[in-house]
């Protein structure tokens, strides 16, 4: 979407106000008439460009989506001596987006209330767990196998909860620096790929 709010058509504002109001108040504010308001249109808008809310919400949510899993895999567009700085940047990314925008992030996996995650993002993400598995196993001359996969969706996941359920943080959590806890849950996954696959050749 663009960042100049004059350029956009219709759509895009309507995009947008649902986006935002999804963050700010949650899915199950975001109304027809709330959204409207928002955008600056009339309902008849909305439902000329989307048909319906439940359109509305998927198309806000694959398009935050899309937009956040472009900058997840620029993480992984590293040289392969360099994938630890990829993954800490990455899970820092993960761990400030998800208590930046609880909401969006919870709308990708949980869906919109009335209908369930859209199924290309949930697609979307299972590559992903797989591209980031493939990615870190080639950098550290690992096999790509089914215990790599099942370790680096352990690590994402493990970074998403403190956005599905805030209150799982310790009280002491960097909640206004997470750059220590990204750097120690990306360098526990790391040694733990490491440590696994030795285990598998001995």
């Amino acid at each position: 979407m663009p960042d100049d709010a004059e350029a956009e058509g219709t759509p895009e504002k309507i995009l947008r106000a649902a986006i935002e109001i999804i963050e700010r108040d949650g899915v199950d504010k975001a109304t027809v008439r709330a959204i409207a308001m928002e955008a600056g249109v009339n309902i008849a808008a909305i439902n000329y460009h989307y048909r319906t809310k439940e359109f509305l919400m998927e198309a806000a949510i694959v398009a935050t989506w899309e937009h956040a899993v472009g900058d997840m895999r620029a993480f992984l567009d590293v040289e392969p001596g360099k994938i630890d700085q990829g993954i800490e940047a990455l899970a820092l990314y993960l761990l400030q987006g998800g208590h930046r925008f609880p909401n969006v992030t919870k709308a990708h996996f949980f869906g919109s209330g009335t209908r369930p995650a859209p199924e290309v993002v949930l697609v979307s993400y299972r590559n992903f767990v797989k591209e980031t598995a493939g990615r870190v196993c080639f950098s550290l001359g690992l096999p790509c196998d089914f215990d790599a996969i099942a370790r680096t969706a352990a690590f994402l996941a493990s970074i998403l909860l403190s956005a599905f359920v805030p209150e799982s943080l310790p009280e002491d959590f960097g909640r206004d620096d997470f750059a220590p806890s990204a750097a120690i849950l990306s360098s526990d996954y790391l040694a733990n790929m490491r440590a696994a696959s030795g285990m598998r050749k001995a």
